[in-house]
């Protein structure tokens, strides 16, 4: 499963990135909205959950919604 991880503070984004990485997940991370719906764009066909920050502007919300596909919890692995 590859998931892309939206999120502007790096210790944050690189520790979700890691723990993700651990469990078996290959994890995209982008630092804003602009970064994510670039990698979105280059790699729409693989990425299957998208992960945002509650505090990012709106347009990284944009990338929820591509798919239409349901939230997964991935909290233990």
């Amino acid at each position: 499963m590859k998931i892309l991880i939206v999120e502007d503070e790096v210790l944050i984004r690189e520790g979700m990135s890691d723990y993700l990485m651990e469990c078996g997940y290959e994890v995209f991370e982008a630092g804003d909205g602009q970064e994510a719906l670039g990698t979105l764009f280059t790699e729409r066909r693989r990425i299957w959950s998208c992960w945002i920050s509650s505090f990012l502007s709106s347009m990284a919300w944009k990338c929820l919604r591509p798919s239409g596909r349901p939230a997964q919890s991935l909290s233990s692995c």
